[in-house]
């Protein structure tokens, strides 16, 4: 969806959102509803499943795409210190990639980013100036300098 030539006619409308809120978590431009709603009925014809692994597995995915879009930091100050939580997506992640475009693309897994050397270099400061009061939003993050600094759209 982040490819060049597949952004604009996919994933535009979602990219509106530079300081996303849980609405902003589903605002997809038509072709990207089909290929989101899409997804979980193409692997059940591949991968036999049971129907309360199909509705987990969802309530999982919209539970954690407004985590993700919540504008505001719901997870502790101390979680990116905790070796097995760190993998794990805090909403200062995402908020950084819709206010950048060009870092963290994992929704609910760092590894890729770090795999792929796109995790934002200030990811972990900002969570941390989020979390520890000397911004009470990722909202607030805009009056960063550096952080305005960032913003390529």
């Amino acid at each position: 969806m982040h490819h060049r030539k597949l952004f604009r006619f996919f994933h535009r409308i979602h990219h509106k959102s530079h300081t996303p809120t849980p609405w902003a978590a589903y605002s997809f431009a038509p072709p990207e509803a089909v290929v989101e709603a899409g997804v979980l009925p193409l692997v059940a014809l591949v991968l036999p499943m049971h129907e309360l692994t199909a509705f987990l597995f969802v309530t999982h995915m919209i539970i954690r795409n407004v985590i993700g879009h919540a504008g505001i930091e719901l997870f502790p100050k101390w979680w990116l210190r905790v070796p097995l939580l760190r993998w794990i997506t805090t909403t200062t992640h995402h908020d950084l990639h819709h206010s950048t475009a060009r870092y963290n693309y994992g929704l609910y897994f760092t590894w890729w980013d770090r795999l792929f050397s796109t995790e934002h270099p200030e990811y972990r400061s900002r969570f941390e100036a989020v979390t520890t009061g000397r911004c009470t939003t990722n909202k607030d993050l805009n009056e960063i300098p550096f952080f305005q600094n960032d913003r390529s759209t």
